[in-house]
């Protein structure tokens, strides 16, 4: 579900996508978090957000707002083939919150840093799991491949 006003403020709630995957033996919905479909979700936004700051003349900073619900009893694992060594961690908080305070610029020159620090705390709540840098770039290559 999108939103989005007419003085540029936009709003998204959307599912997990693990716990609508049809033919996963073993798999129940709310049971799974995937280690990269957060830092794709949350590249969407982010460039999305960029794209329509650019229609807009003196956009000075803009606020983002990640916020994820349903995680207890969540575990983290890999989907695919390129994450294939994640150690499966739980989750024991049911909710993770985290604000950015960004500036255009930073938006188009510091995306993986800005991703970084938004998705750190949901990734920690997985008994401390490091979300590793490498991980946020090679996914947010891969996201802007797709993109193009």
């Amino acid at each position: 579900y999108w939103r989005a006003s007419q003085s540029g403020q936009l709003y998204t709630i959307r599912g997990y996508t693990e716990d609508s995957i049809k033919d996963r033996k073993n798999v129940e919905p709310g049971t799974i978090l995937d280690v990269t479909l957060p830092v794709w979700r949350t590249g969407e936004i982010i460039f999305f957000a960029a794209r329509l700051i650019a229609e807009f003349e003196g956009v000075e900073s803009v606020l983002i707002n990640c916020r994820f619900t349903g995680l207890s009893g969540r575990i983290i694992t890999s989907l695919n083939w390129h994450h294939r060594s994640v150690q499966t961690r739980a989750c024991h908080t049911d909710e993770i919150e985290k604000y950015a305070h960004v500036t255009p610029q930073q938006l188009e020159e510091n995306v993986v840093e800005i991703i970084h620090q938004l998705l750190e705390p949901l990734y920690e709540a997985f008994d401390f799991y490091k979300l590793e840098r490498a991980l946020v770039e090679e996914e947010l290559s891969r996201l802007r491949k797709r993109e193009s």
